[in-house]
C-alpha cells in the first residue's frame, strides 16, 4: 500500500510491508486479506520428516500425528537465507520500510536469523540502506501474543495511512501490555516439552489439574491449576477480566479438538461484550507440539 505523507516542503511516499512467522497463528484468510506475509518454521520428526509448519502440515492433521507419535518432533527457527529472501524480495518491489514481528527470541532464534539476516542483505545491496529500512521486533511471546498486535499493524499500514515510526511505536506498546494465557487439556506433551516436571503431569492427571500458564519476560510461568476444562476456562475469564483494558481486541485460540474450542468460544464470547474486535484462531503446530493438540487460551491488552 503507497502512504502519503505531507510536509512544508515535499511530499513522502511510504510502502510499508508487514510481515511475521509461523508461529504468530494469524488465520491464513486474514494474513491474505491485509497482505501479511508469513515465514514458516520447519518441524521435523524422529524419523526424519520435515514439515513446513502451516504449509505442508496443519493443526487438524498434525494434532492426530501427535497423538500418535512416541516422540515429539523438533522445531527449526527461519532460516536466515530465508529472511535474505524476504528482505531481496520486498525492496525489490519498491517497498520503502519492512516491519518484521518474530516469536520470542528467547525461545527460538528466529530473532536473531532475522537480524543476522539483515547484515547480510546489506553487505550485499548497500545502495538500498538509505531508501529500504528493515525494521525487526522481538515479540517475547508466542502464538496471537503477537499475532493480534500484527493483525493490527497491518490494517495501521492499509486502512489508517499510519506511517512507521506511528506503526512501529504501537507494536512495541502491544508487545509490552499483551497477556496470554492458555491451559493445556493433556498434561503429557507439556510434560515432554519440558514445561513441567513428570511427577507434576502425573499427579495432575490423576487430579484432573489443568495448569493456566502465561508468559513473564519469555518465560513460561503456571499462574494456578484449576480442577477440570470448565474451571480452567473459568480462571481464564476471571484473570482476563481483572486486567483487561476495556473496550481493547481480544483473541480466543484453540488447538485440534474442535468440540473443546466451541465451548471456549461460546463461553468467552458470552462474557466479553465490550470487546472492539474478538478474533479466532487456531493454534498452530508448533505451539502445538508444546501445548498438546487439545488446549486453550485468550489473549487480550493490559
Amino acid at each position: 500500500m503507497r502512504i502519503v505523507k505531507h510536509s512544508p516542503q515535499k511530499e513522502v511516499y511510504m510502502k510499508i510491508r508487514i510481515t511475521t512467522d509461523s508461529t504468530a497463528d494469524i488465520p491464513a484468510a486474514l494474513a491474505k486479506e491485509l497482505e501479511i506475509r508469513v515465514l514458516p518454521l520447519t518441524i521435523e520428526s524422529s524419523d526424519g520428516q520435515e514439515w513446513l509448519d502451516g504449509i505442508d502440515v496443519v493443526t487438524d492433521s498434525f494434532g492426530e500425528y501427535l497423538e500418535q507419535a512416541t516422540q515429539l518432533p523438533s522445531t527449526a527457527a527461519v532460516p536466515p537465507l530465508d529472511y535474505v529472501d524476504l528482505y531481496e524480495e520486498t525492496f525489490a518491489a519498491g517497498y520503502s520500510d519492512l516491519i518484521h514481528t518474530s516469536l520470542n527470541g528467547s525461545g527460538s532464534s528466529t530473532y536473531q536469523n532475522a537480524v543476522l539476516a539483515r547484515d547480510m542483505f546489506y553487505q550485499d545491496h548497500p545502495e538500498a540502506e538509505e531508501s529500504f529500512h528493515i525494521h525487526l521486533l522481538d515479540s517475547c511471546t508466542y502464538s496471537m501474543g503477537y499475532g493480534l498486535g500484527v493483525i493490527q499493524a497491518a490494517r495501521m499500514a492499509r486502512e489508517e495511512n499510519a506511517d512507521t515510526g506511528e506503526i512501529i511505536r504501537f507494536l512495541e506498546d502491544w508487545i509490552a501490555h499483551n497477556v496470554v494465557l492458555f491451559s493445556p487439556m493433556e498434561l503429557s506433551f507439556v510434560r515432554k516439552s519440558g514445561r513441567i516436571s513428570g511427577a507434576a503431569a502425573l499427579i495432575g492427571d490423576a487430579l484432573g489439574l489443568k495448569p493456566v500458564i502465561t508468559f513473564e519476560n519469555g518465560k513460561a510461568k503456571t499462574l494456578e491449576k484449576a480442577r477440570g476444562e470448565k474451571m480452567a476456562m473459568r480462571s481464564l475469564l476471571r484473570l482476563m477480566k481483572a486486567t483487561r483494558k476495556a473496550g481493547t481486541p481480544i483473541s480466543i485460540v484453540g488447538g485440534a479438538d474442535h468440540t473443546l474450542n466451541e465451548a471456549w468460544e461460546t463461553l468467552v464470547r458470552r462474557e466479553i461484550t465490550d470487546a472492539s474486535e474478538i478474533i479466532s484462531a487456531q493454534l498452530g503446530c508448533v505451539i502445538t507440539i508444546n501445548s498438546g493438540p487439545k488446549a486453550f487460551g485468550i489473549i487480550y491488552r493490559i
